[in-house]
């Protein structure tokens, strides 16, 4: 019996720019391939994803506010080759009642 096994990658990360009005939501997407599936971690400038609403490929951030803004890191792991990393930059910027986040996308790959 053959047994095969791939290293994570990142299949799906949130793209382009979101404009949000202040108090609103918005939910980020993460998804991964690899075999086993990896399991997804967010860490927000170094802290941990369990501390502010992430949920396996999915974070959450709700009544957005000017905290709200930083580098959100998501990371696929299955124990096998390197880690797969998305960064998504949240920039909040007040103007007239309005928080714009725009929301920028790199992909690391280490091989």
């Amino acid at each position: 019996m053959v047994v095969f096994s791939a290293p994570p990658r990142i299949t799906g990360a949130p793209d382009g720019m979101a404009n949000v009005e202040i108090r609103k939501d918005l939910t980020l997407t993460c998804n991964a391939s690899g075999d086993p599936h990896p399991r997804i971690t967010w860490t927000k400038d170094g802290v941990p994803g369990s501390l502010f609403n992430a949920s396996g490929h999915l974070l959450h951030l709700v009544n957005i506010q000017k905290e709200d803004a930083g580098s959100y890191i998501c990371t696929a792991s299955n124990g096998y080759g390197d880690d797969a990393t998305s960064v998504s930059v949240v920039d909040v910027k007040c103007e007239e009642g309005f928080i714009s986040i725009a929301i920028y996308f790199k992909l690391l790959t280490v091989f």
